[in-house]
């Protein structure tokens, strides 16, 4: 382990290889990766030590209801991600493979017509959030009771809404240090952007200011400090720079296409994570989402640190394919199942016996803890999608949306619908195994399937 650390770190250090061969390119992506991966687990270390600190100073300040409703809030936005239109990831996508052709004449192009196409829809959801919101049943939605978060409700949605379309933009800065393999700067931003939100979230808690301010706050800050840090990023690469002439509705229309592919293949995610939040708040009470809402932060901690480690590699993928350099990607394929066996699988065993004690002792809220079958649950769940995520990046660095969005869809739908009709005579933590056995488990086979045979139609 001590040597694979000392191999590690003596591959962020080295400086750039020769790219015009191919073990140069190879050792530059691996070098790339391995920055971007170091990156973002100093940022994920700053994102878990404030969301530790958040969830137990929020939900003691807000109490078991008004927290629930937070948490149904941002799980239901959250769903709104398909309104970038896969915009981000056709970027990302799109600048790779220029990047693989040694372009540097087109770039600023599609960043400015990304731009332009991400700032509409900033605006549509902020028309959303004034004139849309107030006209729907959000109490009735979201089973509210209380008086308190009653009053709270609407102007938390309208908070969280604007705060997510604010986002929206600063997200395709990110996916521009991607494309180049330069994550590491994105990481960096956003660890300050996570900091700086937890210091208005200890700032609201002080001056006790309600749940709308405390929620905009939170979602609104990292995206402020990505946003300030794309002017160094223009200003330190000319041919990045946006410029409103350089829109064209071609370039548009080439990263939309690509975008509203994976945009069809992420909504089936976004509805296995954030549907049942909303489905358990309807069926069984917004105060059971906590136990639940809290389970999956904890499990998808290590989900999100794993997917953070491999995430790298995505525009390494592109660019690859983009040379033709078949032998690395499937190299680099096994070694990160390998990681996975080794890794993962350990890691969530000890969660199915800690899981409670860990949360006990984290929130220190009875009402928080959840039933072991709950917590197994949501850490089969946690194990399945780690496996599914060393083969859904490849598929999505080549560009492989269409099956992930049919066999995705399908299994998604498929388990909601039959959660939703057993709720009545069932559980939280029944609901949660037909999510896992249905949706979760059926899309990882089918995914593993089709990448075996994209593998080998390019031996």
């Amino acid at each position: 382990m001590f040597i694979k650390a000392k191999k590690l770190v003596k591959l962020v250090l080295s400086p750039q290889p020769d790219i015009s061969t191919p073990a140069g390119r190879s050792q530059d992506r691996y070098r790339r990766a391995a920055r971007s991966a170091l990156a973002a687990a100093a940022a994920r270390v700053v994102n878990i030590s404030t969301g530790l600190i958040v969830v137990p100073l929020t939900l003691g300040y807000l109490g078991q209801e008004r927290f629930g409703l937070w948490m149904a809030i941002t799980s239901f936005v959250s769903f709104l991600v398909f309104t970038d239109l896969g915009l981000g990831v056709g970027l990302q996508n799109a600048l790779a493979k220029l990047y693989g052709q040694d372009d540097h004449e087109n770039p600023g192009g599609y960043i400015a017509s990304g731009l332009a196409a991400m700032l509409l829809m900033f605006a549509a959801l902020t028309a959303v959030a004034i004139f849309i919101l107030p006209l729907l049943p959000l109490r009735d939605l979201l089973n509210v009771q209380g008086a308190v978060a009653t009053e709270e409700l609407l102007p938390t949605a309208q908070a969280v809404l604007i705060a997510f379309g604010f986002g929206l933009p600063a997200g395709l800065i990110q996916r521009i240090y991607n494309a180049y393999q330069r994550g590491y700067w994105g990481s960096l931003q956003l660890a300050c952007g996570n900091i700086l939100g937890l210091l208005g979230v200890l700032l609201c808690v002080h001056l006790r200011l309600g749940l709308p301010i405390l929620a905009g706050t939170l979602v609104g800050a990292r995206f402020s400090v990505m946003l300030l840090g794309s002017i160094v990023l223009f200003v330190r690469t000319p041919s990045l720079r946006p410029h409103p002439r350089l829109i064209t509705v071609g370039k548009i229309r080439t990263i939309t296409g690509v975008g509203l592919m994976a945009l069809g293949a992420r909504i089936p995610t976004v509805l296995r994570h954030s549907v049942p939040l909303v489905l358990i708040a309807n069926r069984f009470g917004v105060a059971a989402v906590t136990p639940f809402a809290v389970t999956l932060r904890l499990i998808f901690t290590g989900v999100g640190l794993f997917t953070m480690f491999l995430s790298p590699l995505w525009p390494a993928y592109s660019e690859a394919a983009a040379r033709g350099d078949w032998s690395w990607i499937r190299r680099t394929l096994k070694r990160t199942v390998r990681l996975w066996s080794l890794v993962c699988i350990p890691s969530f065993v000890f969660l199915v016996f800690a899981g409670q004690w860990i949360i006990r002792i984290w929130t220190r809220e009875s009402e928080a803890v959840p039933v072991f079958s709950l917590l197994l649950a949501c850490c089969v769940w946690g194990c399945v999608r780690t496996w599914s995520t060393t083969q859904s990046i490849v598929l999505d660095g080549l560009s492989r949306f269409k099956g992930q969005t049919i066999y995705g869809s399908i299994s998604s739908l498929s388990a909601l619908l039959i959660a939703w009709a057993v709720a009545p005579y069932s559980s939280v933590s029944c609901f949660i195994w037909i999510i896992v056995l249905v949706a979760c488990i059926f899309r990882g086979v089918a995914m593993n399937i089709e990448l075996s045979m994209v593998l080998r139609r390019h031996c």
